[in-house]
């Protein structure tokens, strides 16, 4: 039995927040409102997704602009997609991505170079652009493993002297391993070595680089079923290390993490999704968890933080709330030194969306995600405002 939709909700404080002008691709019937949409009287109520959603769950900022990632599907077939934007207000789908049907994006960084990430097939992928309009696949070396690896896929990238992927190898239900890869231009992509017992049953889900290195974070458990969080350490990408794991949280799982000032910040979900986790770090290697806090928690219902982007000493992070236990609305929480956090208010376009991930440029944040699931995924983009600074 589905739950009813809800109303879209409202604030006298929403103004701030709008929603950005993100394309589609051509055969999207996506803009027509769920409940306009005829219902097999077999689907419990679903109307089925059609043909040419399209999903956004990576976003970045450079000098050539901003990069979102993700993929298109035509059925249930997806294939790796980006976005570009000038300023964030107009989005237009980059075509001839070197990238064919089962391809996904998964990651993307924007420097000079610009470089998305993911997997096609059962094999990581990256791509690279020197202009963001011409995308080239790059080859990756899976090190020096004599036998077969498992289905792999990046997850992430970020740049600093070098840049950096993590990602995993194994079957959705299988004990996960992790992986790291990294590449001086983009261009070519070697894995990097993890310490011994660090790859084992673990997932990164999202890297950083900061003043300290660089830091990745992510899950235990097989995909369906986590057991807690994890994260790691590289002082130079090239090598990993794995932080305790009695330092970081059993009961949640960590999915995003940003430099922040000299250290690191880090957001996730308790396990029951029932509320958001901060996690914070001055070097990367001993993490303690922010307090909780109200706004960390949506009225006994699921919510999930999915993404974090540094601003100064302040944070955006980003997520969804659920309203039943299927239909959501995208939620924001901002804070101006790392530790107080408030919940940016509810407003009427983040009714039926997801935010997946988020970045700050020129004092605006932006969030990518979808609006409509679970019948529709429609490509989103929204704009609000960077947190104030602290006093």
């Amino acid at each position: 039995m589905t739950s009813p939709r809800p109303s879209p909700p409202t604030s006298a404080q929403a103004g701030d927040w709008t929603l950005a002008n993100v394309e589609r691709p051509a055969d999207n019937i996506a803009s027509t409102p769920p409940s306009a949409v005829t219902h097999d009287p077999n689907s419990a109520g679903h109307p089925g997704h059609p043909a040419g959603q399209a999903v956004l769950d990576a976003v970045a900022a450079g000098p050539q602009g901003l990069l979102a990632g993700g993929y298109v599907s035509s059925g249930i077939v997806p294939r790796a997609t980006p976005w570009s934007s000038a300023t964030g207000r107009d989005w237009t789908i980059v075509r001839g991505l070197p990238a064919g049907d089962g391809s996904l994006v998964e990651g993307v960084a924007a420097s000079r170079t610009a470089v998305a990430v993911g997997s096609s097939g059962s094999r990581p992928a990256a791509w690279v652009s020197t202009d963001g309009a011409t995308w080239q696949a790059m080859l990756i070396n899976a090190g020096t493993t004599t036998t077969p690896e498992p289905a792999t896929r990046m997850t992430s990238v970020a740049v600093g002297a070098v840049m950096v992927a993590g990602g995993w190898a194994g079957g959705p239900s299988d004990p996960p391993e992790a992986r790291f890869w990294v590449s001086r231009n983009g261009e070519s992509w070697a894995q990097a070595p993890a310490a011994p017992g660090a790859a084992a049953n673990a997932r990164p889900l999202a890297v950083a680089a900061g003043p300290h290195g660089y830091v990745a974070v992510g899950q235990t458990g097989s995909e369906g079923q986590p057991t807690g969080a994890t994260a790691w350490f590289s002082a130079d990408g090239s090598t990993w290390s794995r932080v305790a794991d009695r330092d970081l949280p059993r009961d949640a799982v960590l999915e995003a993490v940003t430099s922040v000032g000299d250290g690191f910040l880090a957001v996730g979900s308790s396990i029951a999704r029932d509320r958001a986790v901060v996690w914070g770090s001055a070097d990367g290697h001993a993490w303690t968890a922010m307090a909780d806090d109200p706004v960390f928690h949506h009225f006994g219902l699921k919510v999930r933080m999915l993404g974090v982007a540094g601003s100064g000493t302040g944070a955006t992070a980003v997520g969804v709330s659920l309203f039943g236990t299927q239909f959501g609305s995208a939620t924001a929480w901002q804070t101006a030194d790392g530790q107080s956090w408030r919940r940016v208010p509810d407003a009427p376009v983040f009714d039926g969306g997801e935010m997946a991930a988020v970045v700050e440029s020129n004092g605006t944040v932006v969030a990518a995600g979808t609006w409509g699931a679970p019948d529709q995924y429609v490509p989103t983009v929204w704009l609000g405002p960077a947190p104030a600074a602290k006093p």
